[in-house]
């Protein structure tokens, strides 16, 4: 299984808390009985799945290193055992039980042939929660409510948004991705051209990567940290000028007909040169 590691950038104007978008029916739930709506049945189980599974991010964290061999259990409750929707959604049980449904998706999504690691996908778990909505005011959130959160972070990289909705896809939950994601560079390399600008204190460089058959425009991708990528623009070109005011590392993604690919492994350190001249 090919583990795959990838940046994720969150737009800074994330809604709030059960503000936002998504629609749903207030019809009754077939599995439930009398006066019970489906919203409430799978609110209360989305609530005991972000119990379980905060508390397995926060249990694997302790780890050393951190995330590494996972334990899936928490309470007693293991959320490694296949759950699928609507199955085992069921009115006589527990809401934890029902929680497993989601709580199998995340394990999923860390396990799956198209997998990301365990850091990453608590990020997008953990960001999720605070794009949960009840547009409709029925004191409800669907799974697939939970599931539209998860994808808006991931808005970012197509490979995330797959791998989410595959995760979700082995619960019966949504169809799998059938999207074939665009091959980024297999090198990406850059040189000065201006160490330091005085006038503007600023460091040129040139960016270059490796052409990619089938692309039809690159996007490059700046990080201080060599952690959390941020888009900055688009080229049909195989080269750009770029400046920077602090050390960054440039990755580049390609995008083609159908969608945009993950980040290139490799990047280029762009170095800032003007530090002490200020």
């Amino acid at each position: 299984m090919e583990v795959v590691s990838v940046s994720i950038h969150v737009r800074e104007n994330l809604p709030t808390i059960f503000a936002g978008y998504g629609r749903r029916s207030t019809g009754l739930n077939p599995l439930c009985t009398g006066k019970i709506f489906k919203p409430k049945r799978e609110n209360a189980a989305i609530k005991e799945a972000i119990a379980d599974i905060t508390a397995i991010i926060y249990e694997n964290y302790h780890h050393e290193p951190s995330f590494s061999n996972p334990n899936w259990v928490t309470s007693g409750r293991d959320i490694s055992v296949q759950k699928n929707y609507p199955d085992d959604m069921s009115a006589t049980n527990p809401s934890y039980e029902n929680g497993k449904i989601l709580g199998h998706v995340f394990y999923e999504l860390v396990n799956q042939n198209d997998a990301v690691n365990f850091k990453t996908a608590s990020q997008i778990f953990l960001r999720a929660i605070g794009n949960l909505n009840d547009v409709n005011g029925n004191k409800g959130v669907y799974f697939n409510e939970f599931k539209t959160a998860m994808l808006e972070v991931a808005e970012t990289s197509a490979l995330l948004q797959k791998a989410i909705q595959n995760a979700f896809a082995d619960v019966k939950i949504g169809s799998q991705s059938n999207v074939e994601l665009s091959s980024p560079p297999s090198s990406v390399n850059g040189y000065i051209t201006t160490a330091c600008d005085t006038e503007n204190m600023i460091s040129k460089h040139t960016v270059t990567w490796s052409n990619v058959s089938g692309a039809n425009y690159y996007n490059i991708w700046y990080s201080p940290d060599n952690f959390n990528y941020i888009y900055s623009f688009s080229t049909t070109a195989l080269s750009a000028p770029t400046y920077n005011r602090l050390n960054v590392d440039v990755k580049v993604s390609t995008c083609n007909d159908s969608t945009c690919g993950i980040q290139s492994e490799d990047s280029y350190f762009q170095q800032y040169f003007c530090s002490g001249l200020q």
